[in-house]
């Protein structure tokens, strides 16, 4: 699956996580976006950006602690040219858990074509040993709330506007977006007419097929 950097959620905020503008914030998904390092140039390239301007974000992420720049190797004299690459444990969900995601989901990815299914059913699992309600629209906003989603309904749907393993979802998103919606069906009862739309629009990804409840 290819993802336009310009959409999906943004970060669950964490304690390593500081506040960045939204240019600087689309920088950042960009570069995580990438399996490897990039280059000014290739990320200028890429976003359409004057490379001035994309050295200037890197720069300033790496100030921040959330990308590490290196040297590459050119074989000619004179200024090094960086290359550049995001600190996964830095840039979204739980520091400690977020390169184990990243592991795991490529790890599945690599062994298997039938990742997003076995995803999906890891999903369902994952719902079944969370206590609590399920089976309707508000109890899964409630749930999806609770681990860091920020979900909002928009008329039949649900859009989640934020991502605690955002770095790793856009790494392997069959995998690890799978593993959401196989959550959130699970919780809807198994609604078979419902899926999850990953990286649907600027802002969030999106669950389709939510019946709208009638208000009293």
């Amino acid at each position: 699956m290819k993802i336009d950097p310009g959409t999906g959620p943004a970060p669950t905020p964490t304690r390593s996580l500081p506040p960045l503008s939204p240019q600087r914030l689309e920088m950042l998904n960009r570069l995580a976006a990438q399996p490897g390092d990039r280059s000014v140039d290739e990320l200028a390239g890429a976003s359409g950006l004057h490379p001035n301007t994309v050295r200037a974000h890197l720069e300033g992420l790496v100030d921040e602690g959330l990308v590490e720049r290196t040297a590459g190797r050119t074989g000619q004299r004179g200024r090094p040219s960086w290359r550049y690459r995001v600190v996964p444990e830095r840039t979204a969900g739980a520091p400690e858990y977020v390169g184990l995601a990243i592991a795991l989901a490529e790890q599945l990815a690599a062994m298997t074509p039938d990742a997003g299914r076995i995803a999906r059913t890891a999903g369902e699992r994952w719902a079944s040993s969370i206590p609590g309600s399920g089976g309707t629209t508000e109890d899964v906003v409630a749930l999806l709330d609770d681990l860091g989603f920020a979900p909002v309904r928009h008329g039949g749907d649900i859009r989640l506007t934020r991502c605690p393993l955002l770095t790793a979802a856009r790494r392997n998103p069959d995998v690890v977006c799978g593993v959401h919606e196989g959550l959130i069906r699970a919780r809807l009862d198994g609604g078979e007419s419902g899926r999850l739309e990953p990286f649907a629009g600027p802002g969030y990804c999106t669950w389709h097929g939510t019946p709208e409840e009638p208000t009293s």
